[in-house]
């Protein structure tokens, strides 16, 4: 389900799927549709391979599930090669390792602050829809002279200012905001952008 799931995404410009969609292409593979379809399918999304999307009805494959695609699964199978002894080990927890520490992303390194607060705008914390606290990134990123951008560089600001968002959500939270025309993206470099309308609305909560 995944794999069609890609398939709709990258091959037929899908952004977001409905269950119908996948069943369609099992029978157009010719392929049988599971017999509890519906079970297998919530399997997928439980398993964070495919999240629901801001319609009921629609999903998206997750960032996780394309990062797998894209690598040709090498990221999993470097976990199931794992040696059964490293494993032990790490479960004994005789050996604790120091956090890694996050670099500053390019656009910030630059800034000796990041304000947590915006002029005529809700404060972070009181924004309640995860794609209004990415659309509120958006805006602090454009105050600060960032126009747009990147997944990993809108979860490091999220997190800086508050509720971090991973950035395997983020796909999710900005096509919510782009169907309602608050953002969109870069044409250079794909990057998340706040546009007037967004601002308006983010002022309006």
């Amino acid at each position: 389900m995944t794999a069609f799931a890609a398939y709709l995404l990258k091959a037929e410009g899908h952004e977001t799927f409905t269950q119908g969609d996948i069943r369609r292409l099992f029978q157009r593979a010719r392929d049988r549709v599971p017999s509890h379809f519906t079970r297998e399918f919530d399997k997928a999304v439980h398993a964070g391979w495919i999240h629901e999307g801001e319609t009921k009805g629609e999903f998206y494959l997750s960032q996780t599930a394309q990062g797998v695609f894209e690598d040709r699964f090498d990221a999993l199978r470097g976990k199931r090669s794992r040696k059964p002894d490293s494993a032990a080990s790490s479960s004994r927890g005789t050996v604790r390792r120091a956090p890694r520490p996050v670099p500053v992303p390019e656009p910030f390194s630059s800034l000796d602050h990041i304000p947590t607060t915006l002029d005529g705008v809700i404060p972070y914390h009181k924004v309640k829809l995860k794609r209004d606290k990415l659309l509120w990134a958006l805006k602090l990123a454009k105050q600060l002279g960032i126009d747009a951008l990147q997944s990993p560089e809108a979860a490091w600001l999220t997190d800086k200012v508050g509720d971090g968002l991973p950035t395997r959500d983020m796909y999710g939270h900005f096509m919510g905001l782009s169907r309602q025309g608050y953002a969109n993206r870069s044409m250079i470099d794909n990057a998340m952008r706040i546009t007037e309308a967004g601002e308006e609305y983010l002022a309006s909560l």
